[in-house]
């Protein structure tokens, strides 16, 4: 499936409806952005992933900022 949304002047863009119902996105949801190859992916991330990475840093001594748990979760 291929789409367009428009950025607005804040940044936002807003993701169509039949994209959000397909991939079941509701408002609270984490979504991760990958930039490749100048391109972006966006990703739902669900809540067990955040979790896992988060207790395998903390396990190892690492602490991780938000943006770096989801930096590692591409």
């Amino acid at each position: 499936m291929t789409t367009t949304a428009t950025l607005t002047s804040k940044g936002q863009i807003t993701i169509p409806k039949e994209i959000r119902e397909k991939l079941e996105l509701k408002k609270g949801d984490k979504l991760a952005l990958i930039e490749r190859d100048g391109n972006v992916i966006l990703r739902k991330v669900s809540l067990e992933e955040i979790r896992q990475k988060a207790l395998e840093n903390y396990e190892s001594g690492n602490t991780l900022s938000h943006e770096e748990v989801f930096e590692n979760l591409k």
